[in-house]
């Protein structure tokens, strides 16, 4: 950096005013110093010579030790002149005591004005560093965001578009098998068959792939929401499955919490269908408990005695089409819809086993 650019940095003004003043302020105060001195006739006084000090300082502070100490080195010189001139004896132990007094100034006082310039200087590197990183994280923040956008855009488009031919297909596919189904041979019922299926499943997976590029978007402002009401709404929903199932599902502890009504709703609906249908041969039980963490977070735990999820896929199962079970139903959305909520929301969702077997899973939402 150049000392026209430092002088206009408004960090480094009072240092570049400084140095360009310290100069002939320090020789205007050797001068008077030294007139002083040969002005007061008294030999005796002298501490006078100890003024040099204030100017050795001020040299060592704006431009460094060696100033300093080139500051201390005249102040000794025009001491020495002083005494010829004056016809003053000095005796040795004075003339060190004074070299000392004013090596030790100009020295020390340079020494740590050295160091807090090399400070300064590193601690403003550190800061065009750190100003030139944030610039380009947010570039890449907001490419990324733009990135997602287009994405999520194409994802619901392409859905959408997806499932007009394939209601087609499936329509004219089912009509045919009610038209001639027992008037061809049993393989041209069975192909019919699989294309009933194909077509049910790509629907699944299009219905799935639509709630994936909607989740974590919301129309209005965050709201206080009541998780235990929340969680009533969300039983209500799956009754049929919960009976099905013959599952127990209980809340202990839900607070109110901040965000979104509809896609705390889903987040629930989603880790609590999860929680009964991946179950073993005992009877599915659930247990939805919160707890404060922090001033402004609460996390929220779905624990289940199901099948338990594999700790090599703990953070795998968060990703889109990813299973963790093999031999279950499902597009592998569901946990995915999960984790872009919970992160709209500017917390953290994870899974843990219970040693007495089953997962928690947790995530963290403000309060």
């Amino acid at each position: 950096m150049s000392l026209d650019a430092a002088s206009r940095s408004p960090g480094l003004l009072p240092e570049s005013l400084l140095r360009r003043w310290a100069i002939p302020l320090a020789l205007a105060l050797f001068a008077a110093v030294t007139a002083v001195r040969f002005a007061v006739t008294d030999a005796r006084v002298g501490s006078i010579t100890l003024l040099f000090i204030v100017p050795i300082a001020l040299l060592a502070i704006a431009e460094g030790t060696w100033a300093g100490l080139a500051s201390g080195g005249l102040a000794l010189v025009l001491l020495a002149i002083w005494a010829i001139v004056r016809d003053v004896d000095i005796s040795a132990v004075d003339y060190a005591a004074r070299a000392i007094a004013f090596a030790t100034t100009g020295g020390l006082v340079g020494l740590y004005a050295d160091r807090a310039r090399a400070t300064m200087r590193a601690l403003q590197e550190r800061e065009e560093t750190l100003a030139a990183v944030s610039t380009q994280l947010r570039e890449r923040a907001d490419e990324l965001e733009r990135s997602n956008a287009d994405l999520e855009r194409f994802a619901y488009v392409a859905s959408h578009d997806l499932a007009e031919p394939l209601r087609t297909i499936s329509g004219f596919t089912t009509l045919l098998g009610r038209r001639y189904k027992g008037r061809l041979d049993r393989e041209a019922d069975e192909f019919i068959g699989f294309i009933e299926d194909g077509t049910r499943r790509m629907q699944a997976l299009i219905r799935a792939l639509l709630d994936l590029s909607r989740a974590g978007q919301s129309d209005g402002r965050p709201e206080r929401v009541d998780l235990a009401a929340a969680l009533a709404d969300v039983l209500n929903s799956l009754h049929a499955q919960i009976r099905d199932q013959d599952a127990t599902v209980r809340a202990e502890g839900l607070p109110v919490v901040t965000g979104d009504a509809a896609q705390l709703r889903q987040l629930l609906q989603n880790l609590v269908a999860n929680a009964v249908k991946f179950r073993t041969e005992e009877r599915p039980v659930v247990v939805v408990s919160a707890r404060h963490v922090a001033d402004d977070r609460v996390e929220v735990s779905v624990a289940d005695n199901g099948i338990g999820v594999p700790p090599d896929q703990a953070e795998r199962i968060f990703q889109p089409f990813e299973r963790a079970a093999a031999g279950h139903e499902g597009a592998g959305i569901g946990l995915a819809v999960c984790a872009r909520i919970v992160a709209t929301h500017r917390g953290r969702i994870w899974v843990e086993p219970r040693t007495e077997g089953g997962s928690v899973f947790r995530f963290t939402l403000p309060a």
